[in-house]
């Protein structure tokens, strides 16, 4: 795990501008959101929401999508090869993700205080939440990396689902607004949670906190299941390349 967050953080280094580009760009992103929400006295809760979902974003472009970056680059075998499981090694690469999306959030909230004056309530109970919220995530991204595995060219579809995941996951909307039978399929996606958790202050109960845990083991058993069956396939093929 060290030697694998060392080689990403050598590669955002050694690539400034991209770093750069991910390190400032979700306050120019979220700015005009927040600053509109504020003439309607919901700017702190549609920072929280978003940032919320920038982390979905990152976990699903970094663990599912960059599995065709490695299938391009030829990379998906070679780690396919190695002694470490690929669900390990996308586990790892989720511990430097949270890293680094935890200095992006401080940045970002540092950003909106000085330029907007605007930040969000109980800033660490918000951070527990991200971090606990994103253990979720993960599962959710192991769960659907399998649909990537499976199906080629997915990156097409990339940014139409992100917005699904979130308006689903009540990042503009309060799922309390939603009909029943739409609040039920967000009750499928972690995200969900996290978001609604920030809206009643933290305050979870147990049976809140239980349907987190039941959802995201079930996006995790799913994706090992089908991350095993897809990559067997994808073995006995030898499909490892994209062109």
């Amino acid at each position: 795990m060290f030697w694998l967050v060392k080689k990403e953080y050598l590669y955002d280094f050694r690539y400034k501008m991209r770093s750069l580009n991910l390190i400032f760009n979700p306050f120019f992103m979220m700015a005009p959101y927040v600053l509109l929400a504020q003439n309607y006295g919901a700017a702190t809760r549609v920072l929280g929401s978003m940032l919320l979902w920038s982390w979905l974003v990152q976990l699903i472009y970094g663990i599912s999508y960059g599995i065709e970056s490695l299938k391009i680059e030829g990379v998906l075998g070679m780690i396919l090869m190695s002694p470490m499981h690929f669900i390990t090694y996308q586990f790892f690469y989720y511990i430097y993700l949270v890293l680094r999306q935890l200095l992006v959030t401080g940045i970002t909230l540092v950003l909106t205080w000085l330029f907007l004056g605007i930040t969000v309530d109980n800033i660490v109970k918000f951070l527990i939440t991200l971090i606990i919220g994103s253990v979720g995530l993960f599962c959710f991204t192991v769960g659907y990396s399998s649909f990537v595995l499976k199906f080629k060219k997915m990156q097409g579809i990339n940014t139409t689902l992100q917005n699904v995941f979130g308006f689903l996951s009540g990042y503009t909307i309060p799922i309390t607004k939603f009909p029943i039978a739409l609040r039920f399929v967000s009750y499928l996606i972690p995200l969900t949670y996290a978001i609604h958790v920030m809206d009643i202050e933290y305050m979870a109960s147990p049976i809140l906190i239980g349907l987190f845990v039941l959802v995201s083991l079930v996006w995790l058993i799913i994706g090992i299941l089908f991350v095993n069956k897809n990559l067997n396939g994808m073995k006995m093929r030898g499909d490892f390349e994209q062109w």
